[in-house]
This record gives structure tokens, sequence and C-alpha cells, in this order.
């Protein structure tokens, strides 16, 4: 399915678009202008239970429902793909097909798990204990690539694993980091 083709599908269970970003070290940069030739070469795709952009339309997800989540800690990206899926909304894993490229500083790549605020456990404590497993990227019924001849297409994906299935409360025993 194209991308054309995916816009002409009837939003029966809303639409959400989402990927991972690639990090690139700062210190590898020589200017602006490599940043994407530095991020295909030397970057890494980020782990699959960190979600680093959404894209939907105004009635492509109930947004009505949806709690104040605190963007940048932990959480509120898992949550959202999950119920997004739980839904039934066409979700899409683009992380394959979209290069989005976050530059890693001194701070690593955890910089929303490291702060010593309040603000840390905050969207555990707005949902309440929640099972964010099926909330990874690689829960995702559809991923997006790009054939040979630089088109995107949407398919639906071959293998989802176990874990993807367990929508519910999380299991006993909450990690030191609430998540």
């Amino acid at each position: 399915m194209t991308q054309d083709e995916l816009a002409a599908r009837p939003a029966s269970g809303g639409l959400l678009i989402i990927g991972r970003r690639t990090n690139v070290n700062v210190t590898d940069l020589d200017s602006a202008r490599t940043l994407s030739e530095v991020a295909h070469k030397k970057g890494t795709l980020f782990i699959t239970n960190a979600e680093d952009y959404f894209i939907t339309t105004k009635s492509g997800m109930p947004w009505h429902v949806i709690p104040d989540l605190v963007i940048g800690r932990p959480g509120y990206d898992n949550w959202l793909v999950a119920r997004a899926i739980d839904w039934k909304a066409t979700v899409v894993d683009a992380s394959d097909a979209v290069l989005a490229v976050h530059q890693t500083g001194s701070d690593g790549n955890l910089a929303g798990w490291s702060t010593s605020d309040e603000t840390l456990c905050i969207n555990r404590n707005i949902v309440g204990e929640f099972d964010y497993r099926p909330g990874h990227s690689k829960c995702c019924p559809h991923v997006a690539q790009k054939d040979i001849s630089g088109v995107t297409r949407i398919f639906r994906r071959n293998q989802i694993s176990k874990d993807c299935f367990r929508i519910g409360r999380q299991p006993k025993g909450k990690d030191a980091k609430c998540i």
C-alpha cells in the first residue's frame, strides 16, 4: 500500500504513524549538511520501547479520551501506541522509512529517565498500572518501508512478538523507574 492509497482509505479506526529516532553522536558531526549522511553511516536506530514521533489527523485518534500525559517522560509513547492498537486504529511503524535524527550529547540517550524530580513517574501516576510492552514500535501491525525505487510502501507486519498481545495490567513487581 502506498502513502496515497493509505490516505484514500476510510479512517474507520483512525490512523497513527509512529517511529523511532536514529541516534547520532554529536562528535561525529562535521556540519549540519552532513547530518543525514552521518546518520545513515554511523547512526543507530533507538530501542523499540521509545517512539519519538507521532503523525495523525485531528480525527485520527479519540483525543477527548486521552489523558494529559507528559511528553518526554517515560510511558506516554507506549501508552498512546498500545491504546491506538487496542482502539483498532491503523498503526504504522515508519522507523525504517523516515529518518528522525537525535543528536546525542553528554546527557546521553535516556535523558527523560534521568530526571530527579517528581515528573519521572507522572505518566504512571496518571494512567495507573499498565502493561507498556504492547506499545513498543515492534508491536505495530503495519510497517512502512522504502522499496528499491525509493517509494515508501506500507505493509502488514509478518510477525509480531507474543509480548505485543498482553494488553492490560503490568505484571507484578514494579520497576524502580516506574515502568
